[in-house]
């Protein structure tokens, strides 16, 4: 967008200005989140591997290769019935699929912790969530 302004308004120029760098910023912030986002799903995604994974008495997850990264599911335990989804692709936002799924990073970026959060019981306001530490 560019706008040609009159040389005696200054203070239009300048507000113009700063309106342009909050726009640049929030796209920038809007692209840092996204990335992030995509790291945290598909780092879970690559330790499942392909295999489920029982994660506490009531929860498994796995990485179902359907997408470009996979997409990390929430489980009941024996695996049958399924409570959340996020697909790791790219740009896909977290919490956005019918069975939402929000992935945080617990502690610092060497520490390999993720919380996971989800509804439950699954079409309920209620959350319940599960800690995932990684190993390599």
């Amino acid at each position: 967008v560019i706008v040609v302004l009159p040389a005696r308004s200054l203070v239009l120029r300048g507000l113009l200005a700063v309106l342009l760098a909050a726009t640049v910023s929030t796209a920038r912030s809007a692209d840092a989140q996204k990335t992030e986002d995509w790291k945290l799903c598909s780092s879970i995604c690559r330790a499942a591997n392909g295999k489920r994974m029982v994660v506490s008495s009531a929860y498994s997850i796995e990485c179902w290769a359907g997408g470009n990264d996979g997409v990390l599911r929430i489980l009941d335990r024996l695996g049958v019935s399924l409570i959340a989804l996020q697909e790791c692709d790219y740009g896909s936002g977290m919490g956005t699929s019918k069975y939402p799924l929000w992935i945080s990073r617990i502690g610092n970026a060497w520490n390999e912790k993720y919380r996971l959060d989800f509804h439950y019981p699954r079409e309920s306001s209620s959350k319940s969530f599960v800690e995932v530490g990684l190993k390599h």
